[in-house]
């Protein structure tokens, strides 16, 4: 276990009753949810707290999604046909959803005015489910090479490469997290009518804690929940934030 540095990051508890986070093109059949929400949905409900496009150029983002159940219920939805004029027809289908949900986030200071404050409603996921933000609070962040509890949330897929220890030794995985799930997925998108998104990246979905102990890959680590936390975007040192606060 090794503590390299800290930093001071705003903590902010997301609750919802229920939620899903559904798999990308798929249209029919039963609409399945990721295990946690991606960065892109991090990065959607910051947007409608500040009121305008938030991206990883202007806060970097951890967080661990925790829910008590998931379940699945018949949902209606409506399907364009290219006619004209429009034409809209409704429809039922299956859909996972989560149920008393919780989302342990983490972003840079300059977030707390935004999520003290919500510009607008915000949502975890569908626009049906309306979250409640609790008082965000500041607290520290330390860099650990070992963490016990690391997961519950999206890794970059890049940890899932061997990295050799030395030259005569075989090649170990970053983490051994048994299982998961492997996708690319947009950071986040334009704010144009028809959405493209501005950056694709490979993550690692993992629905459970997992033990974590590689030099390569440290992770900032949360003292009072003890569990550790990768943080997407850049994440200033100590010294910077420092200087951005005098």
């Amino acid at each position: 276990m090794t503590v390299t540095t800290s930093i001071k990051v705003l903590r902010t508890v997301v609750e919802t009753m229920t939620t899903s986070f559904r798999y990308p093109r798929m249209v029919v059949g039963k609409h399945l949810t990721l295990p946690v929400p991606p960065v892109s949905t991090i990065l959607g409900f910051l947007s409608a707290a500040a009121g305008k496009q938030i991206t990883l150029e202007d806060t970097f983002v951890g967080y661990i999604f925790q829910a008590d159940a998931r379940f699945e219920d018949l949902e209606q939805f409506y399907q364009l046909e290219v006619e004209k004029p429009l034409v809209s027809r409704s429809n039922i289908l299956k859909r996972q959803q989560f149920y008393m949900c919780q989302l342990i986030l983490y972003t840079s200071l300059n977030m707390r005015p935004h999520l003290e404050r919500p510009h607008h409603p915000v949502f975890l996921g569908r626009s049906t489910d309306l979250a409640y933000i609790h008082d965000p609070e500041e607290i520290v962040l330390e860099q650990r090479t070992q963490v016990e509890r690391l997961g519950k949330t999206a890794l970059p897929a890049a940890m899932l490469q061997p990295k050799p220890v030395m030259k005569s030794v075989l090649p170990a995985p970053a983490f051994n997290a048994n299982h998961g799930l492997v996708m690319s997925m947009p950071t986040s998108w334009t704010d144009e009518h028809v959405r493209r998104p501005i950056h694709v990246a490979r993550y690692f979905f993992v629905d459970h804690f997992f033990r974590h102990d590689n030099p390569h890959f440290p992770v900032w680590y949360d003292p009072e929940k003890d569990w550790g936390v990768w943080l997407h975007g850049a994440v200033p040192t100590t010294r910077e934030q420092q200087a951005q606060s005098s």
